[in-house]
């Protein structure tokens, strides 16, 4: 066993001797996962990653999996959204206590948390937000990614901005002015899609245009 294998293997000792809830893993790599399936602990375990393939696994394993919607390097706020995310698919509840295994771009299983899902220690509110207006996570979290990477990224090598409403598309476009032709009329609603991954280069390509992406609460452009 790895040096990896055995902090995965004591911190699931912690999670089961102070009778956790549940243990968050948090990977990159996978290798934390791989530990923990040689393991086969009992405790209750949920696998967040920003890996598509590693999340795909953790799904045909049929465990509890989170899709992180960017590679964040501050394990602490990287570990808020994990549990925010978890709380939104019900795999952990408002009082529950979580031993969380960090995992950073660098380090896999890096450092050991224990929290407690309360107002005080997560940013609850986005969660009730999203539920009230009838936004899916999915939805959200798609928009989040496109945002997250092109800030980060720019296009052809210069910074750039832009901005996506979600919402009641009619209501938007009321209060709306059109000044550019909409580069989207004509395309099918399957080519309009925001959480298919055909699109996200065409939104990206797209952001450079003066004006805001319209998102409807289906996900449609």
């Amino acid at each position: 066993m790895n040096n990896i294998g055995i902090f995965v293997k004591h911190s699931l000792e912690i999670a089961r001797e102070i009778s956790s809830s549940s243990f968050l893993l948090l990977t990159e790599t996978g290798e934390g996962l791989r530990a923990i399936e040689a393991l086969k602990p009992e405790i209750d375990i949920i696998v967040a990653t920003p890996s598509n393939e590693i999340y795909r696994k953790v799904l045909d394993q049929r465990w509890r999996a989170v899709k992180l919607p960017y590679r964040g390097r501050d394990v602490i706020s990287t570990i808020q959204e994990a549990l925010v995310l978890a709380l939104d698919k019900s795999y952990i509840s408002e009082g529950d206590e979580v031993v969380v295994l960090g995992s950073t771009p660098a380090w896999e299983a890096s450092s050991l948390f224990f929290y407690s899902v309360d107002r005080e220690t997560l940013n609850l509110s986005l969660c009730e937000f999203l539920r009230n207006i009838h936004i899916k996570q999915e939805i959200f979290q798609t928009v989040l990614e496109i945002a997250m990477e092109i800030g980060r990224e720019g296009r052809e090598g210069r910074l750039i901005g832009t901005a996506f409403i979600i919402g009641d598309e009619n209501d938007i476009m009321k209060r709306s002015k059109q000044i550019i032709l909409n580069p989207f009329k004509g395309h099918s609603i399957e080519e309009r899609v925001i959480t298919s991954p055909k699109i996200k280069e065409t939104v990206k390509e797209f952001s450079q245009l003066d004006g805001v992406f319209v998102i409807s609460k289906d996900g449609i452009i």
